[in-house]
């Protein structure tokens, strides 16, 4: 490098972008639709996003879902708790799996699969298994009619309203593989299956499927200003400035900048 250049190293995808949550009435609805049925009896389905989550939360807040009552009622959800879930009902009970520790106020990358070759659901924290549950015999989860994100199934009495920031959320019509899914968490964009993309970067278009989300809340789009973040960590050796700073799944970005 010359003096005055400026080299920057990016070691993993800018995924701090996403929409805020503010736990009141923020929701991004997808209406049923054909290929919004992935959750039918002996399909495979994956889904993953990430997260950042407010400390405070509502009692047993759904991130993600199609019926908040998962508990008596068809339909899947992904819930906060200590620690979050996965619950998956076909009509006759419900089976939860649980994910690994999610950090407030940090980016978690959270995927689960429903493997029906295996008969699994299998959680993924942070791109390393974190539990997998027996679904032997159970049907459709499929409640036809469509998923929101931000809540599952929205009522303003109970409000399990989430509350933080959601962003690159994936569906896939296959169950990822372990090595998929930790590149998916590295950063990787992983196409096989890909049916939905939603990004949440700037609005609710869905980039892979014709499944645009409708905002029904006083949705806000974020991205975190990274620069700002590497100046707090910067590091100055003899006539050389590094700004290193985290970027998602803890992982880290480098500029370097040569001084005249």
């Amino acid at each position: 490098m010359a003096a005055g250049d400026v080299d920057v190293d990016v070691n993993s995808v800018d995924a701090r972008h996403g929409a805020w949550f503010d736990g009141s009435d923020d929701r991004v609805v997808i209406a049923d639709s054909t290929p919004m049925r992935f959750a039918e009896a002996g399909e495979s389905f994956t889904v993953s996003f990430w997260m950042k989550p407010h400390a405070t939360q509502n009692a047993s807040a759904d991130v993600c879902g199609t019926e908040t009552s998962i508990g008596s009622v068809k339909g899947w959800v992904v819930r906060t708790g200590s620690p979050y879930g996965l619950f998956v009902n076909d009509g006759s009970g419900s089976t939860q799996t649980n994910f690994g520790s999610s950090t407030v106020h940090r980016w978690n990358h959270l995927t689960f699969v429903i493997d029906r070759d295996l008969d699994e659901a299998r959680t993924y924290s942070d791109g390393v298994l974190a539990n997998t549950s027996s679904i032997t015999g159970d049907g459709s989860y499929e409640a036809d009619t469509g998923m929101e994100i931000g809540v599952s199934n929205f009522d303003d009495v109970t409000n399990r309203n989430y509350t933080g920031v959601i962003g690159d959320f994936r569906v896939h019509n296959v169950a990822l593989t372990a090595e998929e899914i930790t590149d998916l968490f590295g950063g990787k964009r992983i196409t096989r299956g890909l049916i939905h993309e939603w990004l949440l970067k700037d609005d609710y278009t869905d980039t892979v499927g014709s499944d645009d989300g409708t905002n029904t809340g006083s949705f806000l789009g974020i991205h975190e200003a990274v620069v700002s973040k590497a100046l707090q960590a910067r590091r100055v050796t003899a006539n050389d400035i590094y700004l290193s700073y985290e970027s998602a799944g803890n992982q880290t970005a480098t500029i370097h900048i040569e001084e005249a």
